[in-house]
């Protein structure tokens, strides 16, 4: 029977279980009058429904006339106002993507989106090329390479430069701040990445400290006395004493009396050299004999194994290999030896009379009945492994036995057999051992698991006495668990391992008089654990019910009613951790088969166990608590794991919440044992994770007191009287946080879905009142990690209350009561602490962790104005404005962090200001935000902030100040006091500043010059100290790479970019407005007069070679186009009125600029490719200030630019230049263009027809081939197809045929492909004359209409052809649209004409069947545009199948 929380609930499960409908179905009539009736399963899902069927047309298109979209609309809708209606906002985007793309005006090209558009135009047409835009260029001297973006730059960075640079032992100490007190003796030579790394190794593995927490952006104090504390706090858990089990620190140093621990032999090695002296050769030897044999071994001789011959102690780095060679238990690679054939066919009898001993006492025989159940399991163990030895030699072992000779006769078969594997895993495991004999040994061992007997002699080495090494044990475990989890064994083989593992772990875990020192290391424990694990997966459900009863037997001393053995109790919980994580682990993927057995598992246990189980648990803690805190800690480990699946009732009582609480307020132990109130916090996260209803996770929080738990902690001295202090427990403040978090998010949850006045909406309000102090605490915190752990809770809780403030009473009296402690605290937390310390290279890792921090932190602040906006403009204007009123009453006294955080916030609270729209409205604020931005504008100019010698201050003025331009458009008057202070900025002696205030200065400029006047004089002047060019080659030896941002990136390259954003600002003050003409051309022969003397002088020494000369006539050319670029926003065919081409007499003095670039281009550029460059940058940047003068010098441009010596990407740039020539000069540009379009497309057919050498070629070839197809598309698109049939140019028409042709078939190139169908389809639109329907063709071109049925359209059929085509390649079927456009477009010229040639010609000559062909013609002939573009692209898939 179902019990459900409410009449609704059981309808639904009424409706969806036993009708086996859907919950949730529509009501309303379909277009026909008829109940729609559709189902789903969410009211959600029906309204979506509603809204998208029902809900009639709410999207209409703008860009639709009546009768276009009546004919291309593919979707069936009225129609209001002539334009085209659409239920849903996709439809609508998807009718715009189709019928109205993106456009390209120079080129014609339709694109797929407006940003693809834009990065058409600024690649294709921008008139830079790939080497101009690459202005992020890598701060290592001997690389050079240079990118367009900066996470490409950063990538390369790390991957080509970021090598291990910081060695132990040698960087210097003074640069090292956190390692006082360490001289350098007994460094080790480890090469780190970081700083902070060789810190942290040095305080770890020299210095014996903890690993340093670094409080985010606060410098750690430096006391003595502290790191001494640090010192003997940490000592145990470095030397690994007491926690081998949980540090992984399972080698001991071998000198006696030492206690350090260590993780990898490595350390050992570099232990025992540098602490106690050994020669690094016998460090090598001890520890290559300790890892053979025995973990423990010392260097101590007593302890060393002996030679049985003479007693004296083996070498350990010839001893293995001699003990071999001499005819010890295990060899590889001699022969069997004939000579014991006699012996071995008695011993092969005993092994028959032994095996058939078993299989008596198996079977049941009746000659043997008395022997029937009598034989000891142990013993039959021994016997089974000793038997297998027949099968083995007939199997696996046939080839081995060839490998592995038996030097010692007569002994028994199982212990041969044991001696073979014991040795084999010995020599694998030994790094001394030869290679050859280590890798036949491996192989031997890699053939155990696929022996289907191998796991009896495995089990037999594990519980064998005495004993064998960790590593032969662990290996057979490792064979025993692949034998039970594979499912190879039957249940009698099972049971057998079974019976044998038990009895093993009663008398070694289960007896109070076992000896300590058998217990097995914390590792083994684990291995053994996970083969129970195993064995309960394969047993548990139907044969071994008895399991976890066996286990937790192992618990308590027989006679006993408390759990008081723990040791057993220590295995029993590793064994249910390693059940948890074997089928309850979320986080490992399974497949769905794993699921569901896993799922029957815990059924079963759930079933069965859990409640003896759970019981367990609270007797363990119960009678360990006080004693041994390991059995604690680990109980607590797996109560945390199980509390996911586990009926929590079983687990949460009154007595476990009760010890809980005593193990979380509990002090922190001062005698080196475990720590439990961190496991202990652990496990009540946990808790809290479990999956339950809203109304009993609110009772569990008010059931565990989590809030008396975090106040108590909280008011503990570790958190209240040492916050202040550098022995804050930051780990404690974390893991308590976390437990707060988790709580608010679970209260604001059950808020969110609880109905007002209802007992959850009580309950969760008042849980919400007592947490919110603790929140607002941890939040407030000045470790920024702990204060991050907080933040999704209080997002969930903005989020809250922003749905719910309109609608319950009782959230929105609490959100009042929140939201201003909140915004303050977020507020503070913007910050920069007291010992920040701004620009500090070593603190850069900190100010990006702090940066990051600050954009979580303003998300909250959005959050919150969008709960209340009012206050979030109240509290923020506040604090902008007092503290600029501050500044102006106190001056430099006030804190730069007061500034800081003022400017800041006001750079945030203007994004949320300018939502509106921008500023000002008809010189009115669109807002009350903007007005309050505008009044802070005020404030931040009259303050004199900007007189703050502090440089982040400075940063942020001028940021703000460029961000908010629209404030001084309106108030013109502060502009002179303004600029003013850019220009103290672009003089600053920061480097920081100075190079990013360069660039804001240009920024600022462009956008006021229209307010510059009789100041720019004035400015010219004060930047002229600034302008002078000296050119310099990068020092090679110079070590730039502890750059981490480009402002700081100070290589020549980069320090020129920033200077030429100066020339490009001069122009712009140039150009003002209020700059009268006259006035314009002085201040350009001020500026550029200098440029040319120094071009004259420089470009002597170029012409011979001179490096450095060279690269001075390439940032003298840079330069000067730059400054074009500053004075006019003019393009040529530009039809705005705010963008005015420059007058005469400036386009006259920017001619002789134009005049002196082409006499270096005609002088260095053969041989210069860098010169070239700079000439087409400056190029493209003169066509705005020169207009159509710059047409006859056109030739020349083209001479110098495209050299003998010219690259294909070098091509493929000019030509995307002279796109924008053409299209900007479309009605000029003729004669000039059929003058120079043969010899231009010669060039371009040589460059095509180079082969390429290279990847970096053949992606230039590609890029030059699609260059030239838009060259042709512009010259179609722009009414200037006659230069290309002139008298001029006639006699090359072929050539630029049959090369579109040959592009047009290229598989290997789809793009291009794409491209010359485009271009065919254009020429077919231009010459073929006008569309038809009846009647004759009548081509502009004679006989075009012929030409292109016979010429172009079999190309349609030949690129699909060829065999390395691909039907499925998203851009061949592209490639496919473009060929049915070229189709219909023949098709609307020709009319039936083409279809008579298709069906007697084209398509009868490619063998396509009758069927086909009609089929194909209808296509063609009935449907529009793209649905004969999906017709072609399926018809030739299927053809390629």
């Amino acid at each position: 029977m179902l019990l459900t929380r409410g009449r609704r609930n059981l309808s639904r499960h009424i409706t969806t279980v036993h009708e086996q409908k859907r919950a949730f179905e529509c009501q309303l009539l379909d277009e026909d009058g008829n109940l729609c009736g559709r189902g789903f399963d969410t009211s959600g899902k029906l309204r979506v429904h509603e809204g998208r069927v029902h809900g009639g047309k709410r999207f209409w298109c703008s860009m639709c006339s009546s009768d276009i979209a009546a004919r291309e609309t593919t979707i069936d809708q009225p129609w209001r106002e002539g334009t085209a209606g659409f239920s849903t906002y996709a439809e609508l985007q998807e009718h715009v993507k189709i019928h109205h793309p993106p456009h390209c005006e120079i080129c014609g090209l339709d694109c797929s989106s407006q940003r693809e558009l834009k990065n058409h135009v600024e690649v294709r047409h921008g008139g830079s090329n790939m080497d101009e835009r690459k202005t992020h260029i890598c701060p290592e001297p001997s690389c050079g390479r240079a990118f367009t973006r900066r996470g490409n730059l950063n990538v390369h960075v790390q991957s080509a430069h970021k090598a291990k640079k910081y060695v132990c032992g040698e960087a210097e100490l003074e640069f090292l701040n956190n390692v006082n007190g360490w001289d350098g003796l007994n460094a080790c030579g480890r090469a780190l990445s970081t700083k902070a790394s060789l810190e942290s190794h040095i305080r770890t593995a020299h210095l014996c400290m903890g690993r340093r927490r670094s409080k985010t952006r606060r410098k750690q104090k430096s006391d003595p006395a502290q790191a001494q504390n640090a010192y003997n706090m940490d000592l145990l858990k470095l030397t690994g004493v007491g926690y081998e089990e949980y540090s992984g620190r399972h080698i001991v140093c071998l000198i006696p009396e030492c206690d350090f621990r260590f993780g990898r032999s490595y350390d050992l090695h570099v232990h025992l050299v540098s602490r106690h002296g050994l020669p690094e050769s016998e460090a090598t030897a001890v520890i290559a004999g300790t890892n053979a044999n025995n973990d423990d071994w010392t260097v101590s001789c007593d302890n060393l194994p002996h030679d049985p011959t003479d007693g004296n102690p083996y070498d350990f780095n010839n001893a293995r290999e001699d003990d071999i060679s001499h005819g010890g238990r295990f060899w590889v690679g001699d022969d069997f030896d004939e000579s014991h054939g006699r012996e071995d066919d008695d011993w092969l009898e005993d092994e028959r009379e032994m095996k058939k001993l078993i299989d008596n006492d198996r079977l049941g025989d009746q000659g043997h009945s008395g022997a029937i159940g009598t034989i000891d399991p142990c013993l039959r163990l021994r016997l089974h492994s000793a038997s297998i030895i027949l099968e083995w030699k007939d199997t696996v072992l046939k080839d081995s036995l060839q490998l592995v000779g038996i030097y010692t006769t007569g002994r028994s078969t199982d212990t041969r057999m044991e001696a073979q594997v014991e040795n084999a895993i010995e020599i694998a495991s030994n790094p001394a051992a030869d290679q050859d004999l280590k890798s036949q040994a491996l192989d031997f061992i890699h053939q155990l698991p696929s022996d289907p007997q191998s796991w009896r002699i495995c089990l037999s080495l594990f519980v064998r006495e005495p004993r064998c090494s960790r590593v032969v044990r662990h290996t057979s475990l490792d064979v025993l668990d692949n034998a039970v989890a594979s499912g190879r064994l039957d249940i009698q083989a099972l049971t057998v391992i079974r019976e044998n593992l038990v009895a093993y772990a009663q008398d070694v875990y289960g007896t109070i008089t076992a000896d300590p020192n058998t217990i097995d290391s914390p590792h083994l424990q684990n291995k053994l654990a996970q083969t129970f694990t195993y064995l309960f997966a394969s047993l548990y459900p139907s044969q071994w019910l008895s399991f976890f009863h066996d286990l937790l037997a192992l618990t308590a001393f027989a006679g006993s009613p408390a759990r008081n053995n723990a040791t057993g109790s220590i295995f029993f919980l590793r064994v249910l951790i390693q059940i948890h994580d074997d089928i309850a682990d979320i986080f490992l993927s399974r497949s769905t088969d794993d699921r569901k057995k896993n799922t029957e598992l815990k059924d079963l246990i759930r079933e069965r166990d859990a409640k003896t189980i759970a019981a367990s648990w609270q007797e363990i803690l119960s009678y360990w608590r006080g004693k041994d805190p390991k059995v604690i800690d680990l109980c607590l480990a797996t109560i945390g794991r199980w509390v996911s699946w586990t009926e929590i009732s079983l687990i949460i009582t009154d007595t476990l919440r009760d010890q809980l609480l005593e193990l979380v307020t509990s002090p922190m132990p001062q005698d080196g044992s475990v720590p439990l109130r961190e496991t202990a916090l652990t496990t009540l996260k946990e808790i809290l994770h479990k999956k339950m209803g809203s109304d009993y996770k609110l009772e569990l929080i008010n059931f565990l007191k989590i809030r008396e738990v975090v106040g108590h902690i909280v008011a503990s001295p570790a958190l209240a009287d040492l916050r202040a202090t550098s022995q804050y427990d930051t780990d404690l403040a974390e893991s308590v946080a976390q437990l707060v978090n988790h709580s608010v998010s679970d209260i604001a949850r059950a808020l969110e879905i609880a109905q007002d006045q209802s007992t959850v909406m009580i309950q969760g309000v008042s849980q919400l009142k007592e947490f919110l102090p603790l929140v607002l605490r941890f939040f407030s915190d000045e470790y920024d990690e702990i204060c991050s752990t907080v933040i999704p809770c209080l997002s969930d809780l903005l989020t809250l209350f922003r749905k719910k403030e309109k609608l319950s009473m009782t959230i929105r009296e609490q959100c009042s009561a929140m939201l201003s402690p909140l915004l303050d605290a977020v507020v503070m937390k913007m910050r920069y602490d007291e010992t920040s310390s701004w620009g500090n290279e070593d603190a850069q890792t900190d100010e990006a962790e702090f940066q990051e921090l600050r954009k979580r932190l303003h998300v909250l602040q959005q959050a919150v104005a969008a709960v209340d906006d009012h206050l979030y403009q109240e509290k923020i204007s506040t604090v902008v404005v007092s503290t600029f009123e501050n500044f102006k009453r106190s001056g430099s006294q006030i804190d730069w962090r007061d500034l800081d955080l003022a400017l800041h916030e006001m750079y945030l609270f203007g994004e949320y200001a300018l939502r509106g729209g921008g500023l000002y409205s008809k010189t009115k604020p669109v807002t009350p935000a903007a007005e309050r931005l505008i009044a802070m504008m005020y404030k931040l100019v009259d303050s004199g902030v900007a007189s703050s010698l502090h440089p982040s201050v400075q940063l942020q003025y001028m940021e703000i100040c460029v961000r908010y331009y629209h404030f001084f458009d309106a108030n013109p008057q502060y502009i002179s006091a303004t600029l003013e202070c850019f220009v103290q900025y672009v003089h600053h002696d920061h480097v920081k500043v100075r190079t990013r205030s360069w660039y804001l200065f240009q920024r600022f400029v462009r956008h006021i010059r229209q307010h510059i006047g009789d100041i720019a004089q004035t400015i010219i002047q004060a930047l002229s100290d600034l302008l002078p060019i000296k050119a310099e080659i990068p020092d090679e030896v110079s070590d730039n790479s502890g750059m981490s941002s480009e402002e700081d990136q100070q290589t020549p390259s980069a320090r020129f970019d920033s200077q030429l954003y100066l020339y490009e600002a001069i122009g712009s003050i140039c150009s003002a407005r209020g700059v009268l003409v006259e006035n314009q051309v002085v201040h350009i022969r001020t500026v550029i007069t200098p440029l040319f003397s120094d071009l004259e002088v420089h470009l002597g020494p170029a012409k011979n070679g001179d490096e450095l000369a060279v690269m001075q006539v390439h940032h003298l050319i840079m330069a000067l186009g730059t400054l074009a670029r500053g004075f006019s926003d003019w393009t040529p065919a530009h039809t705005s009125p705010a963008a005015a081409p420059p007058a005469s007499e400036v386009s006259e003095e920017f001619s002789r600029t134009s005049e002196a670039i082409l006499v270096a281009l005609e002088s260095v550029s053969v041989n210069s490719e860098v010169i070239r460059a700079a000439a087409r940058f400056a190029f493209s940047r003169l066509v705005g200030v020169l207009g159509s003068r710059i047409l006859p010098q056109l030739p020349r441009w083209i001479d110098g630019l495209l050299s003998r010596t010219s690259s294909k990407d070098e091509m493929a740039l000019f030509m995307r230049l002279l796109d924008q020539v053409v299209f900007g000069f479309k009605t000029e540009i003729y004669n000039i263009l059929d003058t120079l379009l043969t010899p231009l497309l010669q060039r371009v057919f040589a460059g095509i027809a180079e082969p390429a050498t290279g990847t970096d070629d053949e992606i230039q070839l590609a890029e030059l081939k699609r260059e030239y197809l838009c060259f042709l598309l512009v010259i179609l698109n722009n009414n200037l197809e006659a230069v290309l049939v002139s008298e001029a140019n006639q006699a090359g028409f072929a050539t630029v045929i049959s090369t579109i042709e040959h592009l047009a078939k290229d598989a290997s190139d789809f793009p291009t492909a794409k491209l010359a169908f485009t271009v065919l389809t254009r020429m077919v639109i231009t010459w073929g004359g006008p569309d038809i329907q009846t009647g004759s063709p009548q081509p502009i071109l004679p006989g075009f209409d012929r030409f292109m049925m016979e010429r172009f359209s079999p190309l349609c059929w030949t690129l699909p052809s060829q065999p390395n085509f691909d039907p499925k390649d998203a851009y061949g079927r592209q490639a496919m649209g473009e060929a049915a456009g070229l189709q219909k477009a023949i098709y609307s010229k020709t009319g039936e004409e083409y279809l008579s040639y298709l069906r007697n010609n084209e398509l009868s000559g490619m063998g396509m069947d009758a069927g086909t062909v009609d089929e194909y013609l209808r296509a063609l002939a009935n449907t529009d545009a793209k649905a004969f573009k999906q017709y072609f692209q399926s018809l030739v898939q299927r053809s390629k199948r």
